[in-house]
């Protein structure tokens, strides 16, 4: 999911489709048990913004293939094939991550070129003729000209930085240092996509936990809708974890702002001073001096 949500900073960039589907496919939540990958469960709807049938590779300038398993479907997918030949064959940047590199070699699209994956598809690779790389990181990347390739979901900040520079855009307010607000058992999306994202545009941040020494990781609760309803998460692996709104409504820095946030703390921005601006669409984020509020991840 998380790549999605990333490129969405950046203007210009026009959303994703899948085939066969219209509306609302489901991500699946991939859970490690240990050091290997274990099982996955029902994650989050996300909205479609185009059609796959109706899609013309003229109308866009690149392509990002994610991981997970789907690429192992995908890659038998003819019309997905010839779709990623196109834009590979014209030269507009490719980015693939983790299993996604299977869809590359389904195409062709490595042949000759520098690149590297997830651990069991790199046998793959070398078959489909690409020259992989030996990473030690989960977090590497590669690039070789317009292709950019990734291990796992871990390397987003530089696997979204090189796609960007490929579409020859140039990403401003690096060296900024951020700090990050933490403490147990938050939810994961809500910390990793805002974290890698200001990773990909540069910025140094600091993730900070009360009683916490820098070498001990925070364990994070990921989210499970159940219905339509979310239910009270498992934990997931370890990370950092961001501000919410009721630490800023304690330090007074809400008082005399306009700002929003998730619905169920409305009561809590109102007693502490602020304007409370209706998250209407849910994804609203609105801007007050010095203050950036968002309702929802």
């Amino acid at each position: 999911m998380k790549p999605t949500r990333l490129p969405l900073s950046r203007p210009k960039l026009k959303g994703h489709n899948c085939p066969s589907r219209y509306t609302i496919p489901t991500i699946g939540l991939l859970f490690f048990m240990g050091k290997t990958t274990d099982t996955d469960s029902r994650g989050h709807n996300f909205t479609l913004k185009a059609t796959f049938d109706d899609i013309d590779f003229n109308n866009y300038d690149g392509l990002v293939i994610l991981g997970g398993q789907s690429p192992e479907y995908l890659a038998m997918d003819a019309s997905v094939v010839e779709l990623v030949r196109k834009f590979s064959d014209s030269k507009k940047p490719v980015a693939a991550t983790c299993h996604g590199l299977l869809v590359l070699a389904a195409a062709d699209s490595i042949r000759g070129r520098k690149c590297t994956g997830f651990p069991p598809v790199r046998l793959v690779l070398v078959a489909a003729g690409a020259h992989r790389v030996e990473t030690e990181a989960a977090s590497s990347c590669v690039l070789d000209g317009d292709i950019v390739s990734g291990v796992t979901y871990e390397g987003n900040p530089e696997f979204i930085s090189h796609f960007v520079k490929a579409l020859g855009g140039n990403i401003t307010g690096s060296n900024r240092r951020i700090l990050f607000l933490c403490r147990d058992f938050m939810k994961d999306y809500k910390i990793t996509v805002p974290f890698q994202s200001l990773q990909a545009l540069g910025c140094h941040i600091n993730a900070v936990c009360p009683k916490r020494k820098p070498v001990i990781s925070a364990p994070l609760l990921s989210m499970i809708l159940k219905g339509t309803k979310p239910t009270p998460g498992s934990q997931l692996h370890p990370s950092v974890i961001a501000v919410v709104k009721q630490i800023l409504a304690a330090a007074g820095v809400l008082q005399g702002k306009k700002c929003t946030a998730y619905p169920a703390v409305k009561l809590n921005v109102i007693l502490s001073g602020a304007t409370w601006l209706e998250p209407d669409p849910i994804d609203s984020c609105f801007t007050d001096r010095n203050l950036v509020a968002a309702a929802g991840w």
